[in-house]
This record gives structure tokens, sequence and C-alpha cells, in this order.
């Protein structure tokens, strides 16, 4: 038993202290993003050619939009989710109704199904008060989260990071059972890239198209001039 807690305290410890330096590195990478930013351009240009260092550039570029977006719409969707708990609460009087609705807000940063993390320990917190009105809110968080899952979060991420309700939906689920917590954080912003540069493959394959077209027709048109005037000399 006592390695069993000696493990447990060296495991916790462990994860505090990565805790501790992930954020003095991420505090570090934002304060100096410009002059980093700076510095990593100028060797990606120096180590590739001109138009490899556009490519790698204009990628970069993308996922630093996909991902901003995606962040904002997720602080969106955790201050709709706090304000519909909160109403919700209010309403059927319930206790603790502040503190359960900020839970299950902070907890929807987890894509669609986070909420019902949170909505599961405010469950048993007003278990402890009045059972029935814990069954009453288990019913209510169904009901609000299949409202947000389906309408709400898919509209207001979706629209953030450009995705089709439908796609954001699918990467979610998809990225949530194959990789898990993880997946579902990422999946959005990943399904993005993927989803972008898909389009952008197609719309420069239908351009290429149009410009052989193009460049036909004129041969054409050309070929046709010529046939006239040799027959004109004839």
């Amino acid at each position: 038993l006592a390695d069993k807690a000696f493990g447990v305290m060296i495991k916790s410890g462990n994860a505090i202290v990565s805790l501790i330096v992930a954020f003095t590195i991420s505090v570090y990478v934002l304060l100096r993003k410009e002059q980093l930013g700076a510095q990593l351009r100028k060797l990606i240009h120096g180590v590739f050619s001109e138009k490899n260092y556009r490519k790698i550039y204009d990628f970069f570029a993308l996922c630093n939009d996909c991902f901003s977006n995606f962040v904002t719409g997720q602080l969106a969707e955790v201050l709709i989710n706090a304000l519909l708990c909160l109403v919700g609460m209010l309403i059927l009087r319930m206790p603790y109704a502040l503190m359960i609705s900020v839970l299950v807000g902070i907890t929807a940063l987890i894509p669609i199904f986070g909420a019902f993390i949170g909505s599961g320990v405010g469950a048993l917190l007003i278990l402890l008060v009045d059972p029935i009105k814990a069954i009453w809110f288990v019913i209510f968080i169904i009901a609000m989260q299949q409202v947000d899952g389906n309408i709400i979060y898919p509209r207001v991420v979706g629209k953030s990071v450009g995705l089709p309700s439908m796609l954001v939906f699918v990467a979610v689920t998809v990225g949530g059972n194959a990789f898990g917590i993880l997946g579902m954080l990422f999946a959005v912003p990943v399904c993005t890239i993927v989803y972008t540069l898909l389009w952008r493959f197609i719309d420069s394959g239908e351009a290429k198209k149009s410009g052989e077209a193009s460049e036909s027709g004129e041969a054409s048109k050309s070929s046709g001039a010529c046939e006239h005037q040799a027959g004109n000399h004839e």
C-alpha cells in the first residue's frame, strides 16, 4: 500500500512538473513569437528554394489560422455552454448553479462531449442535496447537449474555422474514437487543414484544365486563321 501511495505521489509530481514546464515554454513562445517566427522563416528560406519556401510558409500560415480560429470558436462555445447551463439551472431552481455552470463551460473545451464530464460532477453535487433535482438536472443537460452538439457547436466552431457542420461532427467523433480526448481537441483544426488543402488542390487542378482548354482554343483559332489565309492566297 505504501509503495502504491508513493508511486501515485511520484506520478502526480511528474505531472505537475510537466504542466509547469509546458506552461512556461508556452508563455515564452507567446512572448517572443515574432522573433522566433522571423528566425524560423529565415532558416527555412536559407535551406529551401524560393518555390518550396513559399509552399512551406503558406502551409504553416494555414495551420496558424486554423488553430487560432478554432481556439476563438472554442472560447465562444465555452461561454455559450456556461450561460445556457446557468439560465436553465436558475429557472429550475437548482443548487450550485453558478459553480456547476462554470464547470460545464470549462469542460466544454473538449468538443461536443466535454460538457458531459462537467455535468457528471454537477449531478453528483446536486444528488447530495436533492436526488429529484439531480434527475431533472441530468435530463436538462442531455437536452441541452443535444441542441449544442448537433446545432450550436457545429455552427459556431464550424463557422469560425470554415468547416461544414457535418464535417465538424464527423471529425470530433472519429478523432475521439481514434485518439481519445486529444483526438477530440485537435480533430477539428486538423480536419480543417486537410479540407482546405484538398480544395486548393482541386481548384488548382480546375484552373490548370481551364488554362489548357483556353490554350487549345487559341491554337484552334490560330490554325483556322492560317488555313483561311492559305485559302485566300490560292
